[in-house]
């Protein structure tokens, strides 16, 4: 007789211990992905955390600077010690022989400034010097430039090949004699006025000149005759003025300028234009 079992397999109970066991095994499994989950929470957590801080307080740090910041420029500029009343312009042109000869010349327009800067409180100077020199309108056509100018010269053009560059040094004068007036100066009280020369070279090179005019005035009435059309050689320049007094206060002032060609019933073309302004120019503020 055949057993009724035969060809199938038997399954075996299993036993409490191992029922335990496994119970153990897939609560200690459970208990891992918990810790797994709560450790990469609590990363998640911290760096939002962390982020938010260096945030708050990197905010709160500029706030604090700057507030600082105001404060002490506040306390440094709590009285005026310097100032510029106003500029004079003087607009013209004039002109060279060119390199190639034949009776030809290269015409440039040159704007004289001339400016005093009040010492408001009697302050000795240490040093003084024209920086940062741009151009934030360039003129379509010439080269400009910014130079300091002689006063003895003023209303002139003298000086048809100027280097350019960004700042001026002006040598702090005790007295007021035996000037060189060739060179940058300034007295120490700030009472001699300030003079810069802004040059536009080589507006028109090689213009050749009508042999029937009989005289001919070398001024702005030149760029006229050589058809230069002033929206070309419009111009606007700007430069801060550093100032180190005797006690060590150092001061900054800046100036903008917008080349004058032409006024309401008057213009370059009719030989000069003269000018005289007080806009475009900033207080002066110390920096320590």
């Amino acid at each position: 007789m055949r057993s009724r079992f035969h060809g199938s397999k038997r399954v075996r109970k299993a036993s409490s211990f191992e029922k335990y066991l496994n119970k153990t095994k897939q609560f200690v499994q459970n208990i891992d992905k918990i810790i797994l989950l709560k450790s990469v929470l609590f990363v998640v957590l911290f760096a939002l955390f962390l982020v938010l801080f260096i945030t708050v307080y990197g905010n709160y740090k500029l706030k604090s600077e700057f507030e600082r910041s105001v404060l002490e420029f506040a306390n440094l500029n709590s009285e005026t010690a310097f100032e510029i009343d106003n500029i004079t312009l003087y607009s013209s042109a004039s002109a060279t022989a060119s390199s190639d000869g034949n009776g030809r010349i290269d015409i440039s327009q040159f704007t004289d400034i001339s400016f005093t800067v009040k010492n408001l409180k009697n302050k000795k100077i240490e040093e003084f010097s024209i920086v940062d020199i741009s151009f934030s309108t360039l003129p379509e056509l010439g080269t400009p430039t910014l130079t300091y100018k002689n006063p003895l010269e003023f209303g002139k053009l003298t000086n048809f090949d100027v280097a350019s560059c960004e700042n001026i040094n002006f040598e702090v004068l005790n007295y007021d004699k035996d000037i060189d007036y060739s060179k940058p100066y300034v007295l120490n009280n700030l009472s001699n006025p300030i003079t810069l020369e802004y040059i536009n070279q080589n507006v028109k090179s090689n213009f050749g000149l009508q042999t029937s005019t009989t005289s001919r005035s070398y001024d702005g009435r030149l760029l006229k005759e050589a058809n230069v059309n002033l929206s070309n050689i419009a111009c606007r320049l700007s430069f801060h003025i550093l100032i180190l007094t005797s006690d060590g206060q150092s001061y900054n002032g800046k100036v903008i300028i917008d080349i004058p060609l032409k006024q309401e019933n008057a213009s370059i073309y009719d030989g000069s234009i003269l000018e005289t302004n007080n806009v475009n120019i900033y207080p002066f503020y110390r920096i320590k």
